[in-house]
């Protein structure tokens, strides 16, 4: 074999061992760009064997709204309400306390109807919480 082209034939290899290992390099990394957000961001080894992303009702950061977006979201539904003057809402874990503050010259049974009015919207929009409401003195 010729020196001239031994070093053709070896520079040719070389180069045909770099567009293989380029095309191995973009095979192998464009097979995990398919997978969504959502599923780069769970992770099934959680600490509690898979328990947090098994059940449904847990809370948990991927899968929920923050408690910022579900105290928008009373707001929202209770602000149709003529008889409200002001909600506070509060969180504890999976519990939430909305307090009602009636306008000025609501009856006790108009506050009371108000009340479990405002409780059943807010249970019905608000399922995954255990909600109280209460009616605040104007």
């Amino acid at each position: 074999m010729d020196k001239n082209n031994t070093g053709a034939v070896l520079g040719w290899l070389w180069k045909a061992a770099a567009v293989l290992v380029l095309g191995v390099l973009l095979v192998l990394g464009g097979g995990c760009s398919g997978e969504s957000q959502e599923e780069r961001r769970s992770y099934g080894h959680d600490g509690y064997m898979g328990f947090s992303n098994s059940n449904p009702n847990t809370i948990n950061r991927h899968s929920t709204r923050s408690y910022g977006e579900d105290t928008a979201l009373i707001r929202q539904v209770l602000e149709p309400f003529q008889g409200i003057r002001d909600v506070k809402i509060s969180f504890s874990g999976s519990r939430v306390l909305v307090t009602l503050t009636p306008r000025e010259g609501l009856t006790r049974e108009a506050q009371n109807r108000l009340t479990q009015h405002a409780l059943e919207t807010v249970k019905y929009n608000m399922p995954d919480y255990k909600v109280n409401v209460r009616m605040a003195r104007p």
